[in-house]
Formats: C-alpha cells, sequence, structure tokens
C-alpha cells in the first residue's frame, strides 16, 4: 500500500470531524504559569530575559549608592559619623563572603524577585550588650518559614528550615524585631544553633499573609507570554518557518497504528529539523496540504513580544530603554531614563532599607544613629543635581544654610542664617522708598539724580 493511502486512512480513523476539532481548540483558553513558590519564581519569572534585566538593572545600580552614619543631635541636625565608628564596620563589610556592594544588590534583587527581604545577624555579648558582627540574608523562600506564636496568638519568630550542600536539612528558630532584644524566644523543638534575630522587609501585600508579594505576580501574564513567544518561535525556526500542515486526501482511508506510526517518522526525517529548510515536498495519489496555525507575520509577533516586555518593565519600574527597548516614547532620551531610575525606583528601595536597618541594627551601637544614602555620590544623576543648584544659587530670598539643607548639604551654623539681598533691588513706588530713606534706615539711600540704592 502506497504511503500517500497510509496517511490518508489516519484522518478516517478519527471520530471528530475538522469543525468540531477547531471548536474544541477555540474554546481552550490560556495556560498560565502558577508563580505559587519560589522554584517557580525563579524558572518562569527571573530566568526571562526582560525580568532578568529589569532587576538586575535596579539591583545593580542600588548596589552602586554610598551609604551615610549620621546621629541626630536634639535640634534634629544630622552630624555625620566619623570613620572610626564601631558601627561603619558591618556596613562596610556585611560579612567574611561579602562586600558591601555585594549584599545591597542582593537585599534588592530578593525584594523585587520574591517580595522578601529576610536578614539575620550574628553576635556576641561584650560588657552586658549585643554587638553585631555579621549580617546575613536568608533565601526568601516561602516555603522554608514557619510562624512561632506566643500565648496570645501574636506571631513573634519564625523557624527556618534550610537545606545544606551535603542535601540535609536543618531548622533554626529567630525571633523577630516584635520581641524585644531583651527577651528570649520560646525555645523550639528540633531547631538547632542559636537563636537568632530576624529582619523581615516585605512589598506590600493585599492579602492577608505575613509574607509580601512578588512584584513578578503582577507581571505573570505578560512573561508568560514572552516565554511563550519565545518557545514558539525557536520552534517554528526549527521547521524552517512553516506552521503545522494538515495533510488531505479525496478519499476516506483508515490507517492502523503501525502504518501510522512508520508515516509519522517518514514526515519527520524528510521535512522536520533546521537542516531541511528549503527542502520541496511532492506529494502524489491526491495528497494535498493545508495550513494549520499562523505564522509569525500573521500573529505579529514582533508588535505581542514588545507589549509584553513594556508590561513587564512597567511592573518592575525600569525604563524600557535601559533593558532594551530603544523604541519606546516612555523618555525622550537614556540619560532621562538613567536619571529616573535613581529618583524613583533606587533611591526610594534603599531609603526604605536604610530605615528599616536604622531601626532594627543601629540601636546596638548607641542611640540617635541614622542610616542614610548619598544621592550626591551617584554620577548619573550628577547633571540634574547641578541644575537644581543652580536654581538654588539664584534664589536669594533662601538663606545659604537653607540652600544647603536643600543640596543635603551640611548648614554652617549661625553664619549661615543671615539673609541678604541684591543691591540691584529697588521699591517699586518710589514715594516709599524715599520716606524710608528720608526715615534714614540703613542700607537705603537716594542719589542726586533721584535712583534708589538698598545695600547688601
Amino acid at each position: 500500500m502506497a504511503w500517500h493511502s497510509f496517511f490518508s486512512r489516519h484522518f478516517a480513523k478519527k471520530a471528530f470531524t475538522s469543525t468540531r476539532q477547531a471548536l474544541l481548540f477555540a474554546l481552550r483558553g490560556p495556560s498560565w504559569s502558577s508563580y505559587v513558590n519560589y522554584d517557580s519564581l525563579i524558572k518562569d519569572g527571573f530566568l526571562n530575559a526582560v525580568a532578568f534585566a529589569c532587576i538586575m538593572e535596579s539591583a545593580g545600580a542600588s548596589a552602586g549608592v554610598p551609604w551615610t552614619l549620621s546621629q541626630v543631635a536634639r535640634n534634629g541636625t544630622l552630624t555625620p559619623v566619623p570613620d572610626t565608628h564601631e558601627a561603619w564596620k558591618i556596613i562596610r563589610r556585611p560579612n567574611l563572603n561579602e562586600t558591601a556592594s555585594d549584599f545591597k544588590k542582593a537585599m534588592v534583587a530578593y525584594y523585587y524577585l520574591a517580595g522578601n527581604i529576610f536578614l539575620t545577624r550574628v553576635s556576641v555579648p561584650r560588657r552586658g550588650r549585643e554587638v553585631p558582627q555579621e549580617l546575613h540574608l536568608l533565601f526568601p523562600d516561602r516555603a522554608a518559614y514557619a510562624p512561632i506564636y506566643d500565648t496570645q496568638g501574636q506571631m513573634i519568630g519564625v523557624i527556618y528550615t534550610e537545606t545544606l550542600p551535603n542535601g540535609r536539612t536543618q531548622r533554626r528558630a529567630y525571633a523577630l524585631p516584635l520581641l524585644p532584644n531583651d527577651v528570649a524566644l520560646p525555645s523550639q523543638d528540633n531547631t538547632t544553633g542559636d537563636v537568632g534575630r530576624l529582619l523581615h522587609i516585605k512589598h506590600f501585600s493585599p492579602d492577608k499573609t505575613w509574607f509580601g508579594q512578588s512584584p513578578l505576580l503582577a507581571a505573570a501574564h505578560a512573561i508568560d507570554s514572552l516565554n511563550a513567544g519565545l518557545a514558539w518561535n525557536t520552534a517554528l525556526l526549527q521547521q524552517y518557518g512553516r506552521p503545522s500542515m494538515v495533510f488531505k486526501t479525496e478519499r476516506q482511508l483508515q490507517l492502523n497504528d503501525p502504518e501510522y506510526e512508520i508515516l509519522k517518522e517518514g514526515l519527520k526525517g524528510q521535512v522536520g529539523g533546521p537542516e531541511k529548510a528549503g527542502d520541496n515536498l511532492i506529494l502524489t495519489g491526491g495528497l494535498s496540504i493545508d495550513k494549520m496555525g499562523f505564522n509569525a507575520t500573521e500573529m505579529d509577533w514582533l508588535k505581542g513580544m514588545d507589549a509584553a516586555g513594556l508590561h513587564v518593565c512597567r511592573v518592575l519600574n525600569v525604563a524600557p530603554e535601559l533593558v532594551g527597548f530603544p523604541g519606546s516614547k516612555t523618555h525622550d532620551n537614556y540619560k532621562t531614563a538613567r536619571e529616573s531610575l535613581y529618583t524613583e525606583n533606587v533611591f526610594p528601595t534603599m531609603m526604605m532599607i536604610a530605615e528599616h536597618l536604622t531601626n532594627w541594627l543601629l540601636p546596638l551601637y548607641g542611640d540617635n544613629l541614622v542610616l542614610g544614602i548619598n544621592e550626591n555620590a551617584v554620577n548619573a544623576i550628577w547633571e540634574a543635581r547641578m541644575g537644581r543648584l543652580r536654581a538654588l544659587e539664584k534664589a536669594w530670598w533662601l538663606t545659604l544654610n537653607q540652600r544647603l539643607e536643600m543640596s543635603g548639604l551640611p548648614t554652617i551654623g549661625p553664619a549661615g542664617a543671615v539673609r541678604y539681598i541684591p543691591s540691584n533691588l529697588t521699591p517699586t513706588v518710589f514715594e516709599e522708598a524715599k520716606q524710608l530713606a528720608d526715615a534714614h534706615v540703613p542700607g537705603v539711600t537716594i542719589t542726586q539724580n533721584g535712583t534708589v540704592h538698598i545695600a547688601a
């Protein structure tokens, strides 16, 4: 029996008509990724090229923003803390394996990937107080944390289950900041190691759980579209750009299973794979081919991928120009996009982390210490900041101290509180100025030609 007879008999063997098959296909909805656990966030979300680029763009920029350490005086002014202060040691080198830049990058990446930052400290007792020695980040996998409640049902700690490199698991108990430092966490069964202190920084979550919501959840459908589009494009390229096809004959013949497998393997060897691109298929015995599906042009593939990528950028608050979308109209140019990354994304996130560390870590080193960020050290926004400084320079109605405060610089004391006005300013009403001059007001004089002068 000829191969085209085998093939034609296969379709007669199925009970569905083409109309019923098309109806079933049309009723099938999209299949979305679940993103219910940390593994799916990494596999389906973080490994997507656009999401990865956005998260690492924010994390990398955050790593380059320096910390500042200040002390708040009684009048509310901030005084820089000397480099010799013991708090600087752990800020500049959180642990032996990570630098400050590595640590900041990991914190921000976890925040945008999982919506949670879990930070713990290793301390030693010294003269009756706790002295932190190292800071460590824990993996933000929700499944690793089990809550610990007190007798009133208030959550005061967690049990963190960690998988060691040898495959064994280890359980540690950590107290949340709600529990004061001088109050011990109740002992827990089957836990190893000393009880530690845990700082949990979480993204806003609208549900009732104590975990933060991953920003990738809001971009999940767009990421799925990108992943599916790239997978479809790869499969289409491997089939040299031809969509799926239906082979038809005029006669209704039936194919048994062995004959069907022989025919399927024969067609795969003849038309499958990129090395068959451009080969022609000769049909005999009344066979014809109908296309099943759409090609890239018909699907408007590029526009769909761009739309999904822009949606991911919008959710993660990163300008499209920074991750490879030059045709976007969100910003006028790349420089403006870089400035917006810092002012709208990096600086607010780093300040939020600094506030948490100020409340959780710095009280162990004394009162009134504040952790901040040095925005002036970021070169990407230097030009915009210089424009602001030039505008402040012309604001003569402000004192020097007020200009310094608005510039983020320390004031110079009473000498900077004196208010000056330019000498070329004159009152709009001459008679009022003349009355001031006649009253011998200091600094107001009238020349012989009637010009009023107000001295600086």
